[in-house]
C-alpha cells in the first residue's frame, strides 16, 4: 500500500472543499442581508411603536446580528480553528511527539500498521505448521490484529476530516437563518455539530498519540518470549476497539450519554450466539414438523382414556343453588 494515495486524495478533497466556500459565499451573503433586513426592521417598528421605548432590545439586536454577520463572514478560519485546536489538545495529551501535520497524514499511521504487521510475523519464521501449530496461529492472528487496528484508526482519522469539511461547508449555508429569530432553530444543531467534530477529532487524535508513543518503546526485533506475541495481540485488540468506538465516544461525551465499556464486544459476541442457536433451534422444529406431516398416522393423538368411559347421565344432575341461600 503506498501511503501518498490516501494522503493526495485528502489533500485534494479538502482543497475543492475550501474552494467551495468561495463559490457559494455570494450566494449565503444574499440571503443572510435579506434575513438581516427582515430583522432590524421588526425589532425597530417594535421599538418605534412601543409605548415606553427601550432601546436596550433594539440595541441587543443589532449586536446579534453583527456577531452574526462576523461568523458567517469568517466561518472557515473560525471552524477550521475550533476543529484544529480539538486535535491539538488531543496529541497534547496523547505525549507524543505526533504533531498536527502528522495527524492531517493518515497514510503515515497505516504505514506504522504494516510495518508492526512485519515485524511480528518475523517471529513465526523457521516454526513448524504442525509442531508449532499453536504459537504460529498466535503470532500470525497478532500481527493481523495489529495491522488491521492501525488501518482503522487511520481510516477513522481519514473520515473525520472530510466529513469535518463537509459539514462545516453545509453549516455555512444554515448560517444566515439564524438571524431571523422565526429561523434561528436552522443553524442551532449546525454550530453544536462544529463542536462535537472538533471533540471527535480530540478522541482520534489522543488515542493516535498514545498508539505510537507505545510502539515507540517497542524493541526494533521482536522477541518469542512468554508473552511476546500475546501482548501484541492484546495491543491490537486495544487499539482496534478503541479506534472502533472512539467517534461513538466523543458522540457520547457531547450528548451526556456514556454507555460505552469493554462489554460491547461480548454482548456482540453474546448476541452472534444467542442467534446462531435460535436458528439452529428452529431449524430443527422445521424438520420435525416436516417428519409428521408426512407421516400422518405417528403424528395422529391417541384417544384419550375419558372418551373410552361411561358416558355421563345428564338426569342426575342438580341444577345449581340461587345465591339467597337454600330454598
Amino acid at each position: 500500500m503506498d501511503p501518498a494515495t490516501i494522503n493526495s486524495f485528502l489533500d485534494q478533497f479538502i482543497q475543492v472543499i475550501d474552494s467551495g466556500f468561495g463559490l457559494i459565499q455570494g450566494d449565503v451573503a444574499y440571503v443572510l442581508n435579506a434575513l438581516i433586513v427582515i430583522s432590524v426592521t421588526l425589532a425597530g417598528a417594535h421599538w418605534a411603536l412601543a409605548a415606553e421605548a427601550p432601546i436596550a432590545p433594539f440595541f441587543r439586536k443589532v449586536l446579534f446580528v453583527g456577531f452574526f454577520a462576523f461568523l458567517i463572514n469568517n466561518w472557515n478560519a473560525l471552524a477550521t480553528a475550533i476543529n484544529q485546536s480539538g486535535a491539538m489538545l488531543g496529541l497534547r495529551a496523547g505525549g507524543s511527539g505526533l504533531t498536527l501535520p502528522d495527524l492531517h497524514n493518515p497514510g503515515r499511521i497505516a504505514g506504522i500498521g504494516t510495518e508492526l504487521f512485519g515485524r511480528t510475523a518475523e517471529l513465526g519464521r523457521g516454526m513448524n505448521i504442525l509442531s508449532d501449530f499453536v504459537p504460529l496461529v498466535t503470532i500470525l492472528i497478532a500481527a493481523f490484529v495489529i495491522m488491521f487496528g492501525f488501518f482503522i484508526l487511520a481510516l477513522q482519522i481519514f473520515s473525520a476530516l472530510i466529513a469535518f469539511k463537509l459539514g462545516s461547508l453545509a453549516a455555512f449555508v444554515a448560517l444566515p437563518w439564524g438571524v431571523f429569530s422565526g429561523t434561528a432553530w436552522v443553524a442551532e444543531r449546525p454550530l453544536g455539530w462544529v463542536v462535537g467534530s472538533a471533540m471527535r477529532l480530540f478522541v482520534l487524535a489522543l488515542i493516535a498519540s498514545v498508539s505510537i508513543s507505545f510502539v515507540d518503546r517497542l524493541p526494533a526485533v521482536f522477541v518469542l518470549d512468554a508473552g511476546g506475541a500475546l501482548n501484541i495481540l492484546l495491543f491490537g485488540l486495544t487499539l482496534l476497539m478503541l479506534a472502533w468506538f472512539g467517534p461513538q465516544l466523543a458522540s457520547e461525551v457531547v450528548s451526556g450519554q456514556p454507555h460505552l465499556s469493554g462489554a460491547d464486544m461480548v454482548r456482540a459476541g453474546q448476541g452472534a450466539a444467542a442467534t446462531a442457536a435460535g436458528t439452529a433451534v428452529t431449524t430443527r422444529l422445521v424438520m420435525s414438523g416436516a417428519g409428521r406431516s408426512r407421516n400422518p398416522s405417528a403424528s395422529a393423538p391417541a384417544p384419550s382414556p375419558r372418551a373410552a368411559a361411561t358416558p355421563i347421565d345428564h338426569s342426575k344432575m342438580q341444577p345449581p343453588r340461587g345465591r339467597g341461600g337454600r330454598k
